[in-house]
């Protein structure tokens, strides 16, 4: 990987600062200065892009291997120019029609940047007619659909001129000589790093690192459809069917949840945690505001969460997010906190759109029963090169996949009263009116944990007023019990009086080595005297307590025990009265 930073640009180097921190000093790293522009002329794209990083690329060598060989994924940077305008009609991209009637004389040349550096070591000149310009409309990818990771794809190759031939709207490459064949070994993955501010894109740096771990039953991927004859699905010249149905019975397959419409109603809000978005987005009949990613739609996304919507232009503004042009944005996306996203730069047409259903099995499902990165599952989903797709995100972005969300399925504590330890099998948000306090608690949980997790480092206390307490974990013992783990932790003392305290799972893993998830905390609060859990110990304890006297301490009334003695007397009274006052912060 090859991190492309434009020194002429703050954004662009604070992006490189904060990727290289993320990733270690080891990151490759190809500084230049020029322009800052959006947009800029395929000479500028030539002169301070392409044939320098060429170059670079080519005769730089690292343990004896030069750089085109090993380096399979480019990562631009906001700062970065991102549109290359038409060689012959500026600005024909951002007009739909006049860019179909370019389209259809084979000379829509306007492009992304990262789509074409997808091409780095050949020449693809422009003109005004398709006759040996190769820049001109788009040139079919040879990734699509692909079930090979990248690298295992021949580079020896890649810095030959490729030869293509015209379909009639574009290029397809030729099958001889082999050496002039476009294969996926004589492409770079191309990403790009950015949102609207370069902090936005370092959020999206930092959701996107390391491997994502994401748990199967608490996810969701949201595929939007509507009530219209499709206009989209199964109708490109590349696509492999109707994309959303089949992208929701290929998950739905493997057992994961799809939050899935075709009628007019436009999706907002989702029954899980959102890892996928995809949608007609302003398209959708009827259509919602061009903000809607901002104003309207309600979800919790994930870590990682990936954005593909049909919309021409949803990679047009990096820029400002208000006034909204056009389309949705998936700047907008990164803004509410998405990790993954594909845009257009200028007008793709349907077909360009990325498949969602090979997407989404290269990143949850995988193929030869490996996972793909980011960088590589966006390049297998997208039908053509050279056009106006740009990918958002860290090309090394990672999904791993759990069937099993650790959780901790029961908490308890346990009392003592005279000779006898009373437990408390549901004690989240208790009050504890004994004495003695809790000096043990125990939590059960569904995934056997890491043994070397197992210590007194495995839980945490914290006190409201009385801090951290973690000193007074003695020991965490585990037992298998069935299908469970019991975990035991003892105290070298109680829990002192008059506080709240937050109990939690702090370094204690399971066999995978992830963090428990679900029910980690325990809330419980430690108040001697308060019988009735008021939070306040008055005279109402008192009562409580003299309607006990001479009974036998038991399960079912042991809270009223505030002395602990084990023996409803008198003395228990006394203690109460003693504590007047006292109440919980």
């Amino acid at each position: 990987m090859l991190l492309i930073v434009n020194t002429n640009s703050n954004d662009s180097k604070a992006i490189r600062d904060a990727y290289i921190a993320r990733h270690g000093p080891e990151v490759r790293v190809w500084e230049y200065a020029g322009s800052t522009s959006v947009t800029i002329a395929r000479t500028t794209f030539e002169s301070q892009l392409r044939v320098p990083l060429d170059n670079y690329l080519r005769n730089t060598s690292e343990n004896g291997t030069a750089l085109c060989q090993t380096v399979r994924a480019l990562v631009t940077t906001k700062g970065v120019p991102r549109r290359i305008d038409d060689f012959d009609n500026a600005g024909v991209g951002d007009r739909p029609f006049d860019m179909s009637a370019d389209f259809n004389a084979g000379k829509a040349d306007a492009a992304s940047v990262d789509a074409e550096l997808v091409f780095l070591h050949q020449e693809l000149t422009a003109g005004s007619s398709y006759t040996g310009n190769y820049a001109n409309n788009y040139i079919r990818n040879p990734y699509h659909n692909c079930t090979d990771r990248i690298n295992s794809y021949s580079r020896s190759n890649l810095t030959t001129a490729k030869q293509f031939n015209w379909n009639g709207s574009g290029w397809t490459t030729v099958s001889a000589p082999p050496s002039q064949k476009l294969t996926p070994g004589d492409l770079y993955l191309v990403c790009r790093l950015s949102g609207y501010t370069a902090q936005e894109a370092i959020g999206l740096i930092d959701r996107g690192s390391g491997p994502v771990v994401v748990y199967k039953p608490l996810l969701t991927v949201v595929i939007d459809r509507d009530g219209r004859e499709d206009p989209y699905d199964g109708h490109g010249p590349f696509t492999l069917g109707e994309d959303y149905p089949q992208t929701r019975d290929l998950l739905a397959a493997a057992g994961f949840n799809v939050h899935y419409d075709s009628t007019s109603t436009f999706l907002i809000q989702a029954p899980h945690s959102v890892l996928g978005y995809a949608s007609y987005g302003r398209n959708h009949s009827p259509a919602p505001a061009s903000t809607y990613i901002l104003s309207t739609l309600d979800f919790n996304l994930l870590q990682g969460a990936a954005f593909n919507t049909f919309e021409s232009f949803n990679g047009r503004n990096f820029e400002t997010a208000s006034p909204h042009d056009y389309q949705g944005q998936v700047a907008d996306w990164v803004r509410i906190g998405g990790t993954l996203g594909f845009g257009h730069v200028w007008e793709p047409f349907s077909f360009a759109v990325a498949d969602n259903e090979v997407f989404y099995h290269r990143m949850l499902i995988g193929t030869n029963s490996q996972n793909w990165t980011f960088a590589e599952a966006a390049y297998a989903s997208l039908t053509v090169l050279s056009w106006q797709n740009v990918v958002i995100g860290d090309p090394l972005t990672a999904y791993v996949v759990h069937e099993v969300v650790p959780t901790v399925t029961e908490w308890r504590i346990y009392m003592q009263h005279g000779q006898t330890l009373f437990e408390d099998a549901e004690p989240q948000g208790r009050i504890v009116s004994g004495a003695r306090s809790v000096s043990r608690f125990s939590l059960m949980v569904n995934k056997e944990p890491l043994a070397s997790t197992v210590n007194p480092a495995a839980v945490s206390i914290t006190g409201l007023n009385s801090g951290d307490l973690g000193s007074l974990v003695e020991s965490v013992t585990v037992s298998q019990q069935g299908q469970q783990w019991l975990l035991e932790v003892v105290l070298s003392q109680p829990l002192p009086d008059a506080d709240r305290f937050t109990v939690a799972t702090s370094s204690l893993r399971d066999i995978d080595e992830l963090p428990y998830y679900l029910n980690t905390t325990l809330q419980v609060a430690v108040l001697a005297g308060d019988v009735n859990q008021s939070g306040t110990v008055d005279a109402a304890d008192v009562v409580a307590a003299r309607a006990v006297m001479g009974e036998t301490v038991t399960a079912d009334n042991y809270h009223l025990d505030a002395s602990g003695s084990g023996l409803f007397s008198g003395a228990n009274m006394r203690f109460i009265n003693q504590r007047r006052g006292n109440s919980l912060p």
